[in-house]
Order: structure tokens, then C-alpha cells, then sequence
């Protein structure tokens, strides 16, 4: 059985339960439910994970007897420990991470970090070193142990990312289940931060697994063509995203290496969502093109206008990242640009005369999630089809 641990802190620790305290799912998911965020004006990061890695270490004291999760309150010999650490900004008490995560290091805690952005984002605030910090906490190597995610609402969204994960150390000789301990710190931002509604925001971090169609989501979006369906996988080949066709042509499933040159390995965006959203062209002639958004395509997203044959070969026409010519608006980070698309006929020819993006948490004037759609006229030069975009504010 795995034992769940959870402290919350900020500038002080709250134990909100010890390993073992709830042993079954629905006993941990109610525990879920009652917990409150902790505000506060400082994150003491450092003091959180002293205390996690006490939480995990299997040999008794006699002055361990006071803290939280000491082996009298669920600790075992033997088990594998595993550190899940979620913040939302830097700690003041950096100077003393060094050694708190070198006695991880011999404790052979293995840690996962994840840095939430929103307060950054929100604010325009440059989020570098906070995401240095966080990667020092993760363990080597980052593309493994460390995430971050656009706002609090996606660590809704990472759950299955995160699961894929620590499945795919298995085959690394982790051994998860029954000897398995969690200790959790979650941490707070000074002063707080908002909790927006993102409309399903997304996660960012590289997946190494074996794992390529088992977490694709399939049906996550969804466009009825001439002769099938469109659906997006924004979960495939590691949460980089894919589509797959159902029609009279039979179903295809393009391989990851098909999109590789708009969503190259260099770039590390396992997180893109490609699929996100779908929908299609219908082009003079005939043709038509399909669509589909990756919005955390580089934290600022991404849309594909592309043709798909039977054999899943992919023809990309064009990528459109949110620029305008001659225009000095660019593609802003977390603005989820790609979230949604929709093909419109104004003519009633049957053919599309203009396509549509979102990016519904574009930020305006004074720092307000004002939103944005982007309006892209279709057309045809020999055979090509191009979009020309302007942009329509929210």
C-alpha cells in the first residue's frame, strides 16, 4: 500500500497528515477536499523539505518522537521515498536549500519539483530563477523530475503527466507500490497569488518514458469532416500531442516523427498539447487542409495548418505562431494561443474565407487577462493555401 504524506507551508509548516494517517484512496481524496491554502509573506522552501525528508527517514530517534511523520506515525524501513515538492515562487530561505537537498541526496529521497507560473505571468514578471531554483530542487536529470505548469488550475492537468512518469522509472529500477512513501510540501508565493480559471491550461516539462498513445486522450477535441472525424490527442508521444482521422480513408495515426519539424527534440516541448484543438479548410478546388493548435508550444503556442495521407504522412502548409507583418505584436508567453480554432464561410461557396485563433488568457492593458482572437483571411497562390492574419482584441 503506498503512504501519503502532505505539509503545507509558507512562512510556517502545517501538517496537514502524517504517512499511513489516511490508508485508502477515498480516505485521502476527502482529506483533499478539506484543505485550505496557506497565505503568508514569506516561502521557506528549505524548512519544508528538512522536514519532508524527516517524514521519510525510516530510522527511529528518540527526539523524532515530536515530528510529524516519524516511523511511530507511518514511516517504514526499506521504503522507496519519493519528495513531491509545488511552489509558486522563490524561497527566502534559498541559502539554505544546499544542504537540505544534500541530505535528500543521502537519505536517497527522489524528488520531483514543480514550478507554478501564474504569479509571474500575471505580473510580467521574468520567471528565470524562480525555474532555477525549482530545477535545483528536482532531481537529476530535469527532464525527468522537474515540471512547471501556467497557473494553479493546470496542476489539474498534470496529474496524468506526472503518473507517466513515475511509471516509466519501473523499467529504471524504482520499484513503486506496496513499498512506496510520499511526503508532499506544497508552497505558497509571498503575499499569495490568484487562482484564475484558466480554460484547461496546460504543463510544461520533458517526459522520458516509453509511453506514446496510452495517455493520448483521445476525443480531447474533436471535428466533424466531409467524410469522418478529426480528434485531437493532446496527451500522445508524452503530452507533445497528435490527431487522428477516422473516415472513409480508415484510421490514421500519423507517428510522432511526422509533426518532428515543427516541434523539433532540441526545442524540448514534450508539453506542446498538440490536438488541443482541431477543425479544417475547405480550399477552391477541392482541397482542404486540416488544423490543429498546440497551445504551450514554447509557454506561447502554436497552430498547424497541415494535409494528412492515408499512409499518416504529414504535408505541413503552414505554422502559425500568433506574429502579425509589420507589427510589433508578438506572440505573448501564457496566452494559450491555439486553444481554440474555427473555420469560418462567409460566402456560403462552401469554401473557408477566414480562420479564427484564440488565446483567451492574453494579457492587455494594465495586466488584465483581457484575451485575444487572432482573424487569419484564407487564400491559395499555386496551389498553396497561406493565411494573411490581423488581430481582433478581446
Amino acid at each position: 500500500m503506498d503512504l501519503v504524506g502532505v505539509l503545507q507551508y509558507g512562512e510556517r509548516l502545517v501538517q496537514e497528515w502524517a504517512l499511513g494517517q489516511h490508508p485508502t484512496a477515498q480516505r485521502l481524496l476527502e482529506a483533499a477536499r478539506n484543505l485550505t491554502r496557506q497565505e503568508g509573506r514569506e516561502t521557506r522552501t528549505a524548512m519544508a523539505i528538512r522536514q519532508a525528508w524527516w517524514a521519510l527517514e525510516w530510522e527511529y530517534k528518540r527526539d523524532w518522537d515530536t515530528e510529524s511523520f516519524s516511523p511511530a506515525q507511518g514511516g517504514r524501513p526499506g521504503a522507496t521515498r519519493l519528495l513531491l515538492v509545488v511552489t509558486d515562487g522563490e524561497s527566502h530561505d534559498g541559502d539554505e536549500l544546499p544542504a537540505a537537498l544534500a541530505e535528500c541526496d543521502r537519505q536517497n529521497v527522489t524528488r520531483y519539483a514543480i514550478a507554478v507560473l501564474g504569479h509571474y505571468l500575471r505580473r510580467q514578471k521574468d520567471p528565470e530563477d524562480f525555474i532555477r531554483e525549482i530545477k535545483s530542487i528536482a532531481s537529476d536529470p530535469d527532464e525527468k523530475y522537474f515540471f512547471n505548469v501556467t497557473d494553479e488550475a493546470a496542476l489539474n492537468d498534470i496529474v496524468d503527466a506526472l503518473g507517466d512518469r513515475i511509471f516509466s522509472l519501473e523499467g529504471a529500477g524504482l520499484r513503486l507500490g506496496s513499498q512506496e512513501g510520499l511526503g508532499i510540501p506544497a508552497g505558497s508565493t509571498a503575499g499569495g497569488t490568484e487562482s484564475p480559471s484558466s480554460p484547461r491550461s496546460g504543463t510544461r516539462g520533458d517526459n522520458e518514458s516509453a509511453f506514446e498513445l496510452e495517455m493520448s486522450q483521445i476525443g480531447f477535441s474533436i471535428h466533424r469532416l466531409e467524410d469522418g472525424i478529426l480528434f485531437g490527442m493532446v496527451g500522445a508521444y508524452d503530452w507533445e500531442g497528435g490527431v487522428l482521422e477516422e473516415s472513409q480513408r480508415g484510421r490514421i495515426v500519423p507517428p510522432w516523427e511526422a509533426f518532428q519539424e515543427e516541434f523539433p527534440l532540441e526545442l524540448k516541448n514534450h508539453a506542446a498539447y498538440l490536438g488541443y484543438s482541431v477543425s479544417s479548410l475547405q480550399l477552391p478546388g477541392g482541397q482542404h487542409l486540416l488544423v490543429a493548435g498546440a497551445p504551450r508550444f514554447q509557454h506561447k503556442g502554436k497552430v498547424v495548418l497541415f494535409q494528412l495521407d492515408p499512409t499518416g504522412t504529414v504535408t505541413v502548409a503552414q505554422a502559425l505562431m500568433g506574429e502579425q507583418p509589420h507589427s510589433p505584436l508578438h506572440p505573448q508567453i501564457g496566452s494559450y494561443f491555439g486553444s481554440e480554432v474555427l473555420a469560418l464561410d462567409l460566402e456560403g461557396d462552401g469554401d473557408s474565407d477566414l480562420l479564427l485563433v484564440a488565446a483567451p488568457t492574453y494579457l492587455g492593458g494594465q495586466s488584465r487577462e483581457t484575451g485575444r482572437v487572432y482573424v487569419y483571411r484564407v487564400g491559395q497562390v499555386r496551389g498553396q493555401a497561406w493565411a494573411w492574419g490581423c488581430q481582433a482584441g478581446g
